[in-house]
């Protein structure tokens, strides 16, 4: 053999974003990680976008089944809007024209099942035109059968109020999607519903959007909706530096406070535990705005209460990445940042595990950063204000070397909160060779790495210890439970019964 064939025999070592040795992850748990980590805040990426190039990539190698279950899943279970919606045109456009009956049965249940809200009927159709590249006057002509056929579904699926609330101007409107997919009117009195849809005609909604654009952003407004009982939970929650600044009545505040805080409110919003920091964000600093970080506090901790997943005297360490690539912001305009979902996370999980947790951040360093767990969003603030006390690159092995170091400690669980990009600054050492020997002195420790990036590399060999799990809400905490009893989250989307009607 001739010496290019046996170059070329050599597999090559997998590199993460650093340049230091990474493992691949299975295709099934990559597409699961990219998608769970791809924050489409009601607005879809451009398609030149990298990493919506790449996860299209990975959608048009996969199983068109698993595509479809998992865009379900990430729709009903981890309460994702865009993200779905995406899977599916992208199934559609990889599949083309090798649409089977067996797909072409799967699609049509997924999109049945993922549009939940009348907006989406749009949006669906807005991010086909989008992914096709279609301009014009016929830019929705020709739509997939299976997608005309799933959308026209979904027009039986909402009232008058609903559609009027979400029919906004964009480059879809729902008439148009009406005239393109021609649903069939079950009664008269949905035919007389489609009617005013093509029409135009739909009785404006009292929504606090229509009456902050008719009559104002005034206090006298903020205090009507609010008696109105019309302002849904992430309403309030998108609108509380308003309300402050509007200068509601004590009163109307307290109305407010009641709201957020009540733990059965809190669990049917579905609410990611992101969405009570960044409201916290917008208002801790407000005269007056005490009373609503504490219920923010108390929501937070409801969200995400019943996390009893680990044994009540096992010893926990959780080390937050605060490095230099965590720093970007999870959209555009937010004050959020990559890190503050990771220390959050760790928050919360401290909250809930209790007295037997270390927990600490690493940069370049990693240091320890013990809080009593009691208030997760403070406790986030104040472990962000440090992050600029370990440096800007990611030396995860930094976390091992102390756990190593600490004689007298064996955890049972380390979890690292991170993109998962670890490296060594010094570029002789590798985490490998730290979780070697921690795994000597202690066999049956178990490392979790929650990916928050979804780059599709992990720093450790999955197996034998090693588990990695991935997105931003609360969510990954059931997936670890789910580990823990043996389970796995591929398996759990593989075995959803797509033949099962459930409309929510």
């Amino acid at each position: 053999m001739g010496k290019f064939n046996v170059l070329n025999a050599i597999k090559p070592k997998l590199l993460n974003a650093e340049g230091a040795q990474a493992f691949p992850l299975s295709r099934e748990v990559e597409l699961f990680s990219a998608v769970s980590t791809t924050f489409v805040d009601d607005t879809f990426y451009e398609r030149k976008d990298d990493r919506m190039e790449r996860l299209c990539g990975l959608i048009a190698q996969a199983d068109p089944a698993f595509v479809c279950r998992l865009s379900v899943y990430a729709r009903r279970e981890m309460n994702l809007r865009s993200i779905p919606l995406v899977l599916l045109v992208e199934l559609l456009g990889s599949l083309r024209r090798k649409v089977t009956s067996f797909d072409r049965r799967m699609i049509g249940w997924a999109l049945n099942a993922v549009i939940l809200r009348a907006d989406e009927i749009s949006e669906v159709l807005a991010y086909y035109q989008l992914a096709n590249g279609r301009v014009g006057a016929k830019k929705l002509g020709a739509l997939a059968q299976q997608l005309k056929v799933g959308v026209a579904e979904a027009f039986n699926r909402f009232d008058e109020y609903q559609f009027a609330k979400y029919d906004r101007a964009g480059s879809v409107r729902l008439r148009d999607a009406l005239f393109l997919t021609h649903p069939q009117a079950k009664d008269e009195a949905q035919q007389a519903l489609f009617d005013k849809i093509a029409e135009q005609k739909l009785q404006v909604p009292y929504t606090w959007e229509t009456q902050l654009s008719t009559r104002g952003n005034s206090k006298k407004v903020w205090e009507q909706l609010i008696d109105s009982g019309r302002v849904g939970y992430m309403a309030l929650l998108r609108n509380l530096r308003n309300l402050v600044e509007a200068g509601i009545s004590e009163e109307h505040l307290n109305r407010v406070v009641a709201i957020l805080e009540n733990r059965d409110q809190v669990r049917r919003s579905k609410q990611l535990p992101v969405r009570f920091l960044s409201a916290y964000l917008e208002v801790r600093d407000l005269e007056g705005a005490r009373p609503l970080t504490s219920a923010l506090e108390n929501a937070v901790g409801f969200s995400t209460s019943g996390l009893k997943f680990f044994g009540p005297q096992e010893k926990v360490l959780i080390a937050a990445d605060v490095s230099g690539s965590m720093t970007q912001a999870l959209s555009g305009k937010g004050k959020v940042l990559l890190r503050d979902v990771g220390l959050l996370l760790a928050s919360v999980l401290r909250q809930a595990v209790g007295n037997t947790v270390t927990s600490g951040i690493f940069g370049t360093t990693w240091k320890l950063k013990n809080y009593d767990g009691k208030t997760p969003l403070r406790d986030t603030v104040a472990l962000r204000n440090h992050a600029n006390e370990v440096g800007t690159a990611t030396n995860g092995f930094k976390v091992l070397e102390w756990a190593l170091e600490q004689a007298r400690l064996k955890y049972d669980k380390i979890l690292f909160f991170t993109d998962c990009q670890l490296y060594d600054s010094s570029q002789d050492q590798h985490i490998q060779d730290y979780w070697k020997r921690y795994q000597k002195r202690n066999p049956s420790c178990r490392i979790y790495f929650v990916d928050l990036a979804g780059h599709g590399n992990t720093p450790l060999q999955v197996g034998e210890g090693v588990v990695q799990v991935s997105g931003f809400s609360d969510r990954v905490f059931e997936m670890i439970a789910a580990i823990e009893r043996g389970e796995s989250i591929v398996k759990t989307i593989q075995a959803m019964d797509w033949e099962r009607k459930d409309d929510a």
